[in-house]
């Protein structure tokens, strides 16, 4: 905060608003060419350190602070559900919520934040929708946009998941997507598993991803993430992962990327 000078009052000195999150192109390290060829790629790849992770901080505190109220929808994982196990064997959501019923979960002026720690077990926020072009906020709606403008892929939906300190770090357990996906940790730390696209294929990818790091899953491989081999700032600190969903490439056009 600035220094106050002389006798000025507080309460006469308004607090300065947060800083907005930096623009995309500042927080990408890795070079554009590169991620645009390889959100086409047709097999999973990691890069540690893709994004400034101190650029990142603000985005994840943007994220943090929104009200339950202004999220077109929310989905609350069971604190059951484990990261070993199969989604079909038992993995479920805890609550969900559309549009104003989100508002209507917790109490007022509840925030994203506030919901995950007391949901004991990682939560979703839906932060953008292509369908009708909605973004949870402007500096989000600009990221997701240049995002589709740098690699050429149309971006259909971006969630926010956060996971509580102390908590269960698991989702959904192994399971696959219909859709292509660009993980990108915004704060903390993840377990996260990768797999080839048939049942009992080997792990591809398995790295605990930290602020920056990125992650890219093809649609139909096999993924997990948490795990209960967790590291003391995993374990007492909640963390922020950005997942951006994209239609998948035909086959042909994925492999000759």
């Amino acid at each position: 905060l600035p220094k106050l000078r002389g006798r000025r009052s507080l309460c006469a000195t308004p607090l300065p608003s947060p800083p907005p999150p930096p623009a995309y192109a500042e927080m990408l390290l890795m070079s554009a060419e590169a991620l645009r060829s390889g959100i086409s790629a047709a097999a999973p790849w990691s890069a540690p350190g893709a994004f400034d992770k101190h650029s990142l901080s603000a985005l994840a505190s943007e994220i943090e602070r929104l009200p339950m109220k202004a999220l077109p929808m929310v989905k609350a994982f069971a604190p059951s559900n484990a990261a070993d196990a199969w989604a079909r064997d038992g993995a479920h959501i805890a609550w969900s919520c559309l549009g104003e019923d989100c508002g209507r979960v917790h109490a007022p002026g509840t925030t994203v934040l506030d919901a995950v720690t007391e949901n004991a077990a990682p939560l979703a926020a839906r932060l953008s929708d292509s369908r009708d072009g909605s973004a949870a906020t402007a500096a989000i709606g600009e990221w997701v946009r240049t995002l589709a403008d740098t690699t050429g892929r149309p971006v259909l939906d971006a969630d926010a998941y956060l996971t509580p300190p102390r908590g269960v770090s698991a989702s959904l357990g192994w399971h696959v997507d219909d859709v292509d996906v660009l993980l990108v940790m915004l704060r903390g730390e993840k377990r996260f598993r990768v797999a080839g696209s048939r049942l009992g294929s080997p792990t591809t990818i398995d790295l605990t991803m930290r602020t920056g790091d990125a992650i890219y899953i093809p649609a139909l491989n096999f993924h997990t993430g948490g795990g209960d081999d967790l590291s003391d700032l995993a374990r007492n600190n909640h963390s922020v992962l950005l997942s951006v969903a994209h239609r998948p490439l035909p086959a042909a056009a994925a492999a000759a990327a």
